[in-house]
């Protein structure tokens, strides 16, 4: 039976009709091939850099943040912050 249409599919739902192991899933994650997002609510997301102090301390460098963030990708290095979708007040 085919999956019904919808904007997304939980892991274990897409593990048990493509009959993957474990790895196997994590591999077309890791890999590009199948996109793994979270859901994030009540929490300030901030994207920017990192800095060392003279000391050696590490210290955040944000240059932009936003409070609400519906899904963020898992594995997404070429955006900015990694996220499928930013809301700002």
């Amino acid at each position: 039976m085919p999956l019904r249409e919808r904007a997304y599919y939980g892991l274990d739902e897409i593990q048990a009709r493509l009959k993957l192991t474990h790895r196997e899933l994590l591999y077309l994650v890791e890999n590009g091939l199948l996109k793994a997002s979270v859901r994030v609510w009540d929490v300030l997301i901030e994207a920017g850099e990192y800095d060392r102090a003279a000391d050696g301390q590490t210290f955040r460098l944000p240059d932009r943040s936003a409070p609400f963030l519906p899904a963020c990708s898992i594995f997404a290095p070429r955006t900015p912050t990694g996220c499928s979708a930013i809301r700002s007040p």
